[in-house]
């Protein structure tokens, strides 16, 4: 898989694990690129954003999260095959706030990823 600036990219087993290497989650367009590519270039339909490193992120991150969320479902045809995880409280309380953590699927960790996607 190629290089990217904004997120590094893992699998473990079937699971594409997309971390996100700033901070601050600023530059929506740029992620929402490399995010898609890391997606299609994988291959698998389950899809962990992890924001082990995330602090903050612009409210246009959360339409690139919703985004990402249909396109995982339209390319696996399934519920649920986009999930988050290691989610800082200051992001959490942004889903929260927007009424998002019915939407998207929130975990706590990569383990809990790797056995809900099971």
């Amino acid at each position: 898989m190629p290089d990217h600036v904004h997120i590094t990219v893992e699998t473990a087993g079937d699971v594409i694990f997309i971390t996100f290497r700033e901070r601050k989650l600023e530059t929506a367009a740029e992620i929402e690129t490399e995010c898609q590519t890391a997606i299609e270039e994988a291959g698998l339909n389950c899809v962990a954003l992890d924001f082990t490193n995330a602090l903050f992120m612009t409210s246009e991150l959360f339409g690139v999260i919703l985004r990402l969320n249909r396109k995982v479902l339209d390319l696996s045809k399934q519920a649920h095959k986009l999930c988050l995880c290691h989610v800082p409280d200051a992001i959490m309380d942004g889903f929260k706030v927007l009424n998002l953590v019915n939407v998207v699927t929130i975990l706590e960790n990569r383990e809990a990823v790797l056995k809900f996607f099971k």
